[in-house]
């Protein structure tokens, strides 16, 4: 699963979400890598069980956050907005 953003996090830095999407995670997965570059920034995770758990966990976690409208999910390939 990989989480990616392109516009700028405010107040929040990528350790904070980071945090976030572990703690939301538990056992069924966490945050494995990150990365950024001019077309914005990511991150890895690698889920070890319940993926469709995992999707509704992550997502609430990021709109939680506040994270910016352009956040999306990749899961199996396929892109999920977060609302």
């Amino acid at each position: 699963m990989f989480v990616y953003w392109s516009s700028p996090l405010g107040d929040l830095e990528r350790d904070d979400v980071e945090d976030a999407l572990n703690e939301a995670l538990g056992p069924d997965g966490e945050v494995v890598g990150a990365g950024s570059g001019l077309s914005g920034s990511n991150l890895d995770l690698e889920i070890s069980a319940n993926p469709e758990r995992a999707l509704a966990a992550v997502k609430a976690a990021l709109v939680e956050l506040g994270m910016p409208a352009d956040t999306y999910v990749v899961m199996d390939g396929r892109r999920h907005r977060l609302v």
